[in-house]
């Protein structure tokens, strides 16, 4: 694992589904793992990031962790974590397979991660060991709709699922 220090931070959000005009903040062209990581589809790998609803709970972000180039991760355990100054989240795999590369623009522009957290704001990128393991993944339907259910499970309030 390395430890990659966060520039300058961005600012705490609330846990949503919808922006600005119920624009989706899920899009549908990818998957999504049921601890809010995000999988895309491109060139035979996989780009793998943490989904706007639950990015942006963090507040200001101190500290990620990932795993470096080279290492294997394993579908749903842990393989890093990301520090914000509200909550603590702990980042795992929604695929096996091999790390290809990590994002280093997050580390330098870690308003990335909200900002265009389906585009540049992108953690690693990954060789899929087992495809088959893309059908475990849930949709941009199925992902609002446990959001959804999270939320009402806690009496409306904010989902705090990863806040220490």
């Amino acid at each position: 694992m390395i430890f990659l220090f966060l520039g300058e931070g961005v600012s705490e959000g609330e846990l949503n589904t919808k922006g600005e005009e119920g624009s989706n903040l899920l899009p549908e062209e990818l998957l999504y793992s049921e601890e809010g990581e995000w999988v895309r589809l491109e060139n035979g790998y996989a780009y793998i990031g943490i989904s706007l609803p639950f990015s942006e709970r963090l507040g200001r972000l101190l500290e990620i962790e990932l795993p470096q180039p080279g290492e294997m991760i394993e579908q749903t355990i842990e393989m890093g974590s990301i520090e914000g100054e509200r909550s603590f989240k702990e980042l795992f795999a929604p695929l096996s397979g091999k790390i290809e590369e990590i994002n280093n623009e997050v580390v330098e522009k870690s308003e990335l991660l909200i900002q265009d957290p389906y585009g540049d704001g992108w953690l690693l990128k990954i060789s899929i060991l087992d495809r088959e393991e893309l059908d475990t993944l849930l949709s941009a339907e199925d992902m609002e709709l446990l959001i959804e259910k999270i939320h009402d499970l806690e009496g409306g309030e904010d989902y705090d699922e990863f806040d220490e």
